[in-house]
């Protein structure tokens, strides 16, 4: 389940990224990989707070 969900929220942050010039600092980092945890953990938060 966790690596479908990273999968799925994966591909779009990592489109914009590739756009966007200021965002090949998070790739050079290896921050990009940091985005779709970040959603996973700001979802599962959020939805146990209903």
């Amino acid at each position: 389940m966790f690596t479908v969900a990273l999968l799925t929220l994966r591909k779009t942050p990592l489109k914009i990224c590739l756009k966007r010039k200021s965002c090949k600092i998070f790739l050079d980092f290896g921050s990009i990989a940091l985005i779709p945890l970040i959603l996973i953990m700001n979802k599962s938060l959020a939805s146990g707070s209903t």
